[in-house]
């Protein structure tokens, strides 16, 4: 199993933090400092929890919680992924790879920042990715670490909506989307979907991505 990001840091010393990206791209881009105590922004941020909560019983079943006894309420997200872009803004960094996948089950799009130097990951492969807030499984004999190869640890510091979009006669296109922004010691994630799907993140959630391929 490989574990990478800060205070799990198990990078090869030939990839140096200083190596990793500390931005998304202008479309992906935000600063955990943009969350100040403002009336708008704490308007915004009540709004968004609303709309979690309202979709909270909407929640689809997770693929995990049948195989492995994790704590409840610990996995907070898991589906599988199909790699449909590679580096989609261009390669910035050479031990490091973004990836644009898409789930199946709940049909999120996810970019990625992973380290390809020790895992390497390409267009078109599927791979099992969860979300949780613990490694520990019911009874403390194992570790979901056990179950997966490569993970990072990280925080979530980030939880915006993106408008409804309207049609060319004035009407409301599709629903809205919740954008959730987690940073792995500089190696960034976005998850974007359904705000069902999306009900038990939070703001300064501690956050383990584990994720396996699929043959």
């Amino acid at each position: 199993t490989l574990v990478s990001s800060s205070p799990l840091c198990r990078l090869p010393h030939s990839a140096p933090l200083s190596s990793l990206p500390r931005q998304l791209p202008p479309s992906l881009s935000s600063s955990p400092h943009r969350h100040s105590a403002s009336p708008q922004g704490l308007s915004l941020s009540l709004s968004i929890t609303a709309l979690l909560t309202a979709s909270l019983l909407k929640a689809p079943k997770s693929l995990l919680t049948n195989t492995f006894s994790v704590r409840m309420g610990a996995l907070l997200f898991d589906d599988i992924f199909r790699v449909e872009r590679v580096n989609p803004d261009g390669k910035k960094f050479d031990k490091v790879t973004r990836i644009e996948a898409r789930s199946e089950k709940c049909g999120m799009l996810m970019q990625l920042d992973v380290n390809t130097e020790i895992y390497p990951i390409d267009k078109e492969e599927k791979f099992l990715m969860a979300l949780s807030t613990t490694l520990s499984l019911e009874g403390g004999q194992q570790s979901l670490a056990d179950k997966f190869e490569y993970i990072m640890h990280g925080r979530l510091y980030k939880i915006s909506d993106e408008p409804q979009a309207k049609t060319s006669d004035g009407g409301s296109g599709p629903g809205v989307k919740v954008e959730i922004y987690v940073s792995f010691g500089g190696l960034q994630m976005m998850l974007k979907g359904e705000p069902s799907h999306c009900a038990q993140f939070e703001l300064d959630q501690r956050l383990f991505l584990l994720i396996r391929k699929l043959t």
